[in-house]
Formats: structure tokens, C-alpha cells, sequence
């Protein structure tokens, strides 16, 4: 009789094997899995976070000022030169003159001129000297400070040659001049400011007398001076724009219209110091317009940005509307402007950011699905501004959360890190 081979069986160490490998595919498995789904975006999460956004639009415009008397024939705030004579500006860009007051000189030779400009660098030196007088210890100041205020009023001035600033080159030129010679009385030299303050008011009065007659330019109202003269002064009512606004058929007319400068002009009197910038856009974007908001705009070709600019009117025409934007600034820049392209900021918004491709609707209503522990709810949302890739929309605070009972609140409502 034959000897059965005994059956072999499996010992306890094999069964541990066995599971332990069946437990490391299927933990692989899940993580290869898991890893699928995150690479192609089938379950793809993100978290809410609060963030500030701005929506701008941008628009071509027309700028009216105070710049013509309507109820005149020939516009007298144009200052015309006349045939003959050499013209010395007393007001420069976007400074104020008076009624009467004047705005340039009038001579008949160079000479002349040169006379006068004698004069003026003469006053300078003198209220300079004088200032330096009054002050007394001017030897008690700091030397290296002084040589450091020199420094940087030379590079202002190498920057102010660069652009052409020729009204601060002269400013600029004062400043090292004062700040130089308070080195020197700092540094010892002996001043006798009496006796030099006479000498030059003597050769002040003899450039003077040299000079003889000249004639004036001045103004026909206070206000402003400006030496752009363009053509468009008074082409559209300034009373007009300030009490009834502008259509946008009567802007797309003022923008379309070609005037040749008048070469003849030496310049204009603006006599108000408010001006108004008008602007047309889709009716369905200025719905969160509304008369008296204040708006911030930029004019970036004239290096303009910041300008707190209030609604005045809003006047429909079908699809459009026109938005007229009145301003109270003034300076040389902003009496440049004419027809501009102006960045327009219509709205500010702060809530939770969410990617469009999160938005879902259940029955009409927009939404997105936020987990909460092992559970996934629907949360409706209330769009405050949105683009092409995102949308910003109400959040829930904190401080709502709290005085509103909090659990239900914080699963129906947005709030900053939902996932």
C-alpha cells in the first residue's frame, strides 16, 4: 500500500503576506484613483477666499470748460496777438489771474526784452538776499544738509530739462541759487547784504528805464490762464452741460468734429475753475450709475490718474446713455485735455472669489456645491461683479454668522475658506 503525500497547507505567516499585499493594492488603487480624478477635473475643489475688485470701462469722451461768454459775438476770453510786438507771458499754464489783471507784456524790440528779463532776475536775487537777511543765524545751519538739498536740486532741475518744464527750470534755478549762497554765508563769507541789496535795486531801476513803454495783455475776467486755444471754446454751452447735461448724438458730434487751431490766439481765460467730462456707454452697463455717485478716472495718454469725478447727469438714447462727470481740480495738465480716452472706475466690489467653471443651477437658482465634513451641500449665491474666468459674490461675514444663529446660516450662505 502506498503512502499518501500529505496536502500542504498555508501557515499563518503566508495569510498575513497574503493580506497585507491585498491591502497594498487596493490603498494604491484608491490613490491612483484619487490622483486620476484631481488630474482631469472631474472632482476638482478650490477654496473661497475674500477678495476687493474693481470694474472699469473704457471711453472715448469730450471735455467742456468755461472758456467762451455765449452771449457774445467774438469770444473774449481768446486773448489774440497783434501783428507786431514781442511777448513776454506774467501768468504761465494753469495759473490764476485776475479780472484786469496781466497776462503778458507786449514789447517792441529785443532789447526791450532783455531789459525786462534783467529786471526780473534782478527782484529775485534782491527778495533772496532779503529772505537771507531776515533770517539772521543762517551760520548755524547744518552745511551737509545744505550740500545735500544742492544735489537734489540739481537733478531736479537735469529732470526738469529733460521734459521741457521750462516754468519749474526757473523755479528750480531759484531754489540752488538761494540754497548756494546760504553755503557760502554758512561757510564764512562775509555778507554785507545792505550795501548789496542797494546796488542791485539801483541796476534794477536803470533796466527798467531802459525799457520805455510797453503794452499790456489782460485779462476780461478772472480765472485761469491757458495757451491752448484749439477751437472748441464754447462749441457746446458750458450752462448747457452744467444744468441739462449731454445726448449721446450731441457727443458723437462734438467728437467727430475737425477745427483747425486758431494760430493767431496767445492764449484763453478759462473763468471757472469746475469743468465737465462727458462720456457714452451701453444703457445696460450704467445701471448701477446713479446721479451724485462719485467715480474715479484716469486719462492715461495725458498721465492723469486719480481724479474724483462726480455724476451730474445721465441722459438716455435707446441703447446708450451719455454720463456727464463734472470735476472741481484745475492745473496746466488738465487744461490740456479735449477729446480724451478716459479708464473709468463704475464699481467697487468685495466678497468671495469663485471660478466660473464652479457655478452650477438647481431648479433656476445659481449656486455652488461646498463640502462640509463628508457631506456635500448646495449653496445659492448673490453675484456682486464677474468677468470671463471668475465672479466675485456676497459672503457671509463673520459678525452675520454669529447674530444670525450661525449652523443654518453657514451652510446656505458663502463664506471666506468653504471648499
Amino acid at each position: 500500500m502506498k503512502n499518501k503525500k500529505p496536502k500542504k497547507t498555508l501557515s499563518d505567516k503566508n495569510i498575513i503576506i497574503a493580506i497585507l499585499s491585498v491591502f497594498v493594492v487596493v490603498i494604491m488603487l484608491y490613490i491612483g484613483i484619487d490622483a486620476y480624478y484631481d488630474r482631469t477635473g472631474t472632482i476638482r475643489t478650490e477654496y473661497t477666499n475674500i477678495v476687493s475688485d474693481s470694474k472699469k470701462i473704457i471711453a472715448k469722451g469730450f471735455v467742456v470748460r468755461s472758456e467762451a461768454k455765449e452771449t457774445a459775438e467774438k469770444n473774449p476770453y481768446v486773448l489774440h496777438k497783434s501783428n507786431n510786438g514781442i511777448y513776454s507771458p506774467v501768468v504761465f499754464d494753469g495759473e490764476s489771474v485776475a479780472r484786469n489783471g496781466a497776462v503778458a507784456y507786449v514789447f517792441k524790440t529785443e532789447d526791450q526784452l532783455a531789459a525786462y528779463n534783467e529786471s526780473l532776475e534782478l527782484q529775485k536775487r534782491i527778495d533772496l538776499l532779503t529772505d537771507l537777511q531776515d533770517k539772521g543765524n543762517i551760520g548755524c545751519l547744518d552745511v551737509t544738509m545744505l550740500n545735500s538739498e544742492i544735489v537734489s536740486a540739481v537733478r531736479d532741475f537735469v529732470d526738469a530739462s529733460d521734459d521741457n518744464d521750462f516754468k519749474n527750470i526757473g523755479n528750480l534755478t531759484d531754489v540752488i541759487d538761494y540754497k548756494i549762497t546760504s553755503m557760502q554765508i554758512a561757510t564764512g563769507k562775509d555778507f554785507k547784504f545792505k550795501k548789496e541789496i542797494s546796488a542791485l535795486k539801483k541796476e534794477k531801476e536803470a533796466a527798467l528805464r531802459s525799457i520805455g513803454s510797453k503794452n499790456t495783455v489782460v485779462s476780461p475776467s478772472a480765472g485761469y490762464f491757458s495757451s491752448m486755444v484749439d477751437g472748441f471754446e464754447g462749441l457746446y454751452s458750458f450752462d448747457r452741460i452744467s444744468k441739462e447735461g449731454m445726448t449721446p448724438s450731441e457727443l458723437d458730434n462734438l467728437l467727430s468734429t475737425e477745427i483747425q487751431p486758431d494760430t493767431s490766439a496767445y492764449g484763453k481765460i478759462i473763468s471757472e475753475h469746475t469743468w465737465y467730462f462727458a462720456f457714452n456707454m451701453d444703457f445696460m452697463m450704467s445701471s448701477s450709475l446713479k446721479d451724485g455717485m462719485i467715480l474715479n478716472v484716469d486719462f492715461p495718454k495725458a498721465g492723469i490718474s486719480g481724479l474724483s469725478m462726480k455724476i451730474t447727469s445721465i441722459t438716455r438714447d435707446g441703447n446708450r446713455v451719455c454720463v456727464v462727470l463734472k470735476c472741481v481740480s484745475m492745473n496746466n495738465k488738465l487744461l490740456s485735455l479735449r477729446k480724451e480716452t478716459a479708464e473709468i472706475t463704475i464699481g467697487n466690489y468685495t466678497g468671495c472669489k469663485i471660478s466660473k467653471k464652479a457655478i452650477t443651477s438647481v431648479d433656476n437658482i445659481l449656486g455652488v456645491y461646498v463640502f462640509a465634513g463628508n457631506c456635500c451641500y448646495f449653496k445659492p449665491i448673490d453675484i456682486l461683479y464677474d468677468n470671463e474666468d471668475y465672479v466675485i459674490v456676497k459672503p457671509l461675514l463673520i459678525n452675520e454668522e454669529k447674530n444670525n444663529g450661525g449652523a443654518s446660516d453657514e451652510l446656505h450662505t458663502l463664506k471666506a475658506y468653504d471648499k
